[in-house]
């Protein structure tokens, strides 16, 4: 069970923190399911190297703050804020001005084998979209 938790943290640390998709290879299995990708994305191990590239590509400064980590099993479920800066536009959609930003998440995982095997997660996308102005802030 530890190894699976170090697993999921080496995928933070080594794919979300650095903005870099070369890792997926290692730590996502062949057949990787995301069961919740982006609108247009595949759900498999090349849409997720797609996903990461196209959500960290125009960021930096970019921190991961890993706050649970729980496994049991084959399973992982994770807790987790992340904040960078914006340097482009936000996924094409928002001009970029400089604003550090931030999103929550909690992800839950299936290993087999060492990788990980499936993928379920929600974001607080709503949250970064109101930080952008793109809907008014909640409160």
């Amino acid at each position: 069970m530890a190894e699976n938790k170090d697993v999921v943290m080496r995928y933070y640390n080594e794919v979300w923190a650095k903005g870099d998709p070369g890792p997926l290879g290692e730590l996502l299995a062949d057949d990787y399911v995301d069961h919740n990708p982006l609108p247009g994305m595949p759900a498999d191990k090349a849409g997720a190297a797609q996903i990461v590239s196209a959500i960290t590509g125009d960021i930096s400064d970019i921190n991961m703050d890993i706050r649970q980590v729980i496994g049991e099993g084959d399973f992982v479920a994770a807790h987790w804020k992340m904040d960078w800066t914006q340097k482009g536009n936000f996924m094409g959609m928002v001009p970029a001005d400089g604003k550090r930003l931030s999103i929550e998440g909690q992800d839950f995982y299936r290993l087999a084998n060492g990788r990980i095997a499936e993928i379920w997660h929600v974001e607080d996308v709503m949250s970064v979209m109101g930080q952008l102005g793109m809907v008014p802030p909640a409160g």
